[in-house]
């Protein structure tokens, strides 16, 4: 189990050492609720980078580093990890510019995050509390449900940014996921969440739109 922020900043410490490119990273789990003091102890560390290039470069500094690919890590084949990596204590769950093949790290998430930790043209950052809550809100690991919880309630929210990515975040591809991250608001009892009725919306025009296509598709086949 990973305790402190200064154990990962060893870790970057250690990957920084070994590699000559500039490369941002992404805290965006257990990790980055350590940094928001959202979490005492996380047993990963989920990463994201912004590029196919940096995902490679990071992988392959961290096998450098004695790190093994566990991937697929039992319990978790459905949440389309690109890689999970382990050595020791450390297990890093790392993503290539998407996290569960839906939601990608768009330029506005990257806008909003906090640099961390800075060495040798390494810098992590962490995602925002809103964007971190919708990242998790499309996986079904063990404990996501409760750490989402806990950033409602060790953050202030600024719900407008979260109802703006979950918008954004509807152009950029297969919009699935809404009847998730719905879900995962819809549950959150005891909060007072102003964007809960906005997103129901949101999720229903999906609905609405896909049963129109599926219906449309399957006249054409007749």
């Amino acid at each position: 189990m990973i305790r402190s922020t200064s154990e990962i900043e060893k870790l970057i410490d250690e990957i920084a050492n070994n590699q000559q490119l500039s490369m941002n990273i992404y805290l965006i789990g257990g990790g980055a609720l350590l940094y928001l003091k959202s979490k005492q102890m996380t047993k990963d560390i989920d990463l994201i980078v912004n590029s196919t290039r940096d995902y490679h470069t990071l992988r392959e500094l961290l096998l450098t580093i004695g790190f093994q690919s566990i991937k697929p890590t039992p319990g978790l084949e459905r949440t389309n990890l690109s890689d999970s990596l382990m050595r020791g204590d450390y297990r890093i769950d790392l993503f290539e510019t998407k996290v569960c093949g839906c939601l990608q790290l768009s330029d506005n998430m990257i806008s909003r995050c906090i640099e961390r930790y800075s060495k040798d043209g390494l810098t992590l950052y962490t995602c925002s509390p809103e964007d971190i809550f919708l990242f998790k809100s499309v996986t079904e690991r063990e404990g996501d449900a409760e750490d989402s919880m806990n950033l409602l309630r060790t953050n202030t929210f600024r719900w407008g940014d979260l109802l703006d990515e979950i918008n954004n975040q509807m152009t950029l591809g297969d919009a699935s996921w809404i009847s998730m991250t719905t879900e995962r608001i819809l549950s959150m009892e005891g909060f007072t969440i102003p964007i809960r009725d906005s997103v129901k919306e949101l999720e229903l025009k999906y609905m609405e739109k896909w049963a129109d296509q599926f219906e449309k598709n399957h006249i054409d086949n007749e």
